[in-house]
């Protein structure tokens, strides 16, 4: 699952922007993915098809949850950090409305 993680980040970018999309960003991440699959995997033809499996597996990742991504990028153009709470309420509320009371909490 680590190695989907790690292509996910350069797939939702090629899916914001598939002109703009720059695999040289993704480089390091796509290096840890294949040091990862290649410990995992024994024969060259067993790492280029997990690494295919790995490629839809991010692909769908994205497709599946872009209304989150996009409503966490959103919010990181607002504030340059967020904290695991901060994503939560984030993605929850796109699923399940908060109630109002609980909006103006600090």
């Amino acid at each position: 699952m680590r190695a989907v993680l790690l292509l996910a980040g350069f797939e939702a970018e090629r899916r914001f922007d598939p002109e703009g999309a720059r695999s040289e960003w993704a480089n390091h991440d796509h290096h840890t993915a294949i040091n990862l699959a290649r410990y995992l995997t024994g024969s060259d033809a067993t790492l280029e098809a997990y690494l295919a499996y790995v490629d839809v597996c991010a692909r769908e990742l994205v497709e599946t949850h872009w209304s989150e991504i996009k409503a966490v990028a959103a919010a990181l153009l607002k504030t340059p950090t967020l904290r695991g709470p901060a994503i939560r309420e984030i993605v929850m509320g796109l699923h399940y409305p908060l109630p109002e009371a609980m909006k103006a909490r600090p």
